[in-house]
């Protein structure tokens, strides 16, 4: 009995031995079996044959039937998949401020002078910001009445600040105040055609000392509604040009201002400002705010896939923040995919200096924030 029992069970070892050396070794129970960790006969219906102890037929130590170690399924040795990135280029996309300024015969009064103390506050804004914003200046009336029909006197443009602040400087306060007439020259392309071109991000800043008395039609002294003020406004933004609106001293007139204001979307109210700092502060302000970090996409089509599109600000990739939500990273701005802004951390970063070379690539995942 214990001798059958030593018997049976050598035989069974046996079995299994050759049935391991054989199917899986060097092929000697199944001759299709290559001998290199590679299953190539059909009888088994693709199962694993080969003597490397996973459940797939490549011959390698993992299960992903690719032939490396880690546990993806390209052919490198990272566990994560990897994808074909190219570069290309980002284009900055230019702002352009026009500042309309109200020149009528009030800005003459006090001392010292409304006008005098308006050139003091341009004067600083277009040596702070005149490297980043694209200005632009006009006035109203032109004359002694309530004419608005010269030409602009600067068009927007890069590097004009010196031009514009020779023309303000020589500039005196007359006439009336043709408030409407003034705003309505720019829905004419031909008007400031710079300014009103495309390509760019367009802000009309409106500085008034007084309520528009010149009406519609500019002839005459009719009151200017705050109803015709507010259409005209949402007329210029249908155009792509946001209006802000500052106040400049006790004349101004705040039915006027807030329709303007309200219809001129930017989302903020008329600024009341009295003196030449207040009023300096309030057009840094518009300038801080008009500032952004906006970029057009020009190759390759982005619409392709919105989802494979990353930065990097000196190699650092910077996560899509959808919606600047948390402020940290870039967005959309636009549902064809072709403009991006970065949001407010990201952008102090470029405005400050901080950041010497954006890198843009397509063909990998978006990055979002974490």
């Amino acid at each position: 009995m214990i001798r059958a029992f030593i018997l049976l069970t050598g035989m069974v070892l046996t079995m299994f031995f050759w049935s391991v050396v054989g199917c899986e070794g060097g092929g000697s129970a199944n001759s299709a079996d290559s001998g290199n960790g590679t299953d190539t006969d059909s009888s088994d219906g693709g199962a694993d044959n080969d003597a490397d102890g996973d459940s797939d037929a490549d011959g390698d130590s993992d299960a992903d039937g690719d032939t490396d170690t880690d546990t993806d399924t390209d052919t490198d040795t990272n566990d994560s998949e990897v994808c074909g990135e190219d570069n290309f280029d980002i284009q900055f996309v230019p702002v352009r401020l026009m500042i309309l300024q109200d020149l009528s015969r009030s800005m003459s009064e006090e001392n010292p002078s409304k006008w005098s103390q308006a050139q003091g506050a341009l004067n600083s804004i277009l040596d702070t910001w005149g490297d980043q914003i694209n200005f632009g200046f006009d006035r109203f009336p032109n004359d002694d009445n309530c004419g608005v029909s010269a030409p602009v006197i600067v068009d927007c443009a890069a590097g004009n600040t010196t031009n514009i602040k020779t023309r303000i400087n020589t500039l005196t306060p007359s006439g009336h105040t043709p408030l409407y007439c003034a705003m309505n020259q720019f829905t004419d392309p031909g008007y400031a055609p710079n300014f009103t071109g495309p390509d760019a991000l367009k802000y009309l800043l409106l500085v008034s000392d007084g309520a528009g008395n010149c009406g519609i039609a500019c002839g005459g002294h009719a009151d200017e509604t705050p109803e015709q003020l507010g259409e005209l406004t949402t007329e210029l933004l249908g155009q792509g040009i946001k209006t802000y609106v500052i106040g400049f001293g006790s004349g101004a007139s705040p039915d006027q201002l807030q329709a303007i204001a309200q219809a001129g979307g930017t989302g903020q109210e008329w600024v009341d400002a009295q003196d030449q700092q207040t009023l300096q502060d309030a057009i840094s302000s518009i300038a801080n705010a008009v500032v952004t970090c906006t970029y057009d996409i020009k190759a390759p089509d982005a619409t392709a896939d919105p989802n494979n599109v990353n930065f990097y600000f000196d190699g650092e990739v910077v996560g899509y923040d959808e919606g600047c939500v948390k402020g940290t990273g870039w967005t959309w701005t636009d549902d064809t995919h072709t403009r991006v802004e970065f949001c407010d951390q990201a952008c102090d970063k470029l405005k400050g200096g901080e950041v010497k070379t954006v890198k843009a690539t397509f063909g990998c995942p978006t990055v979002p924030v974490t």
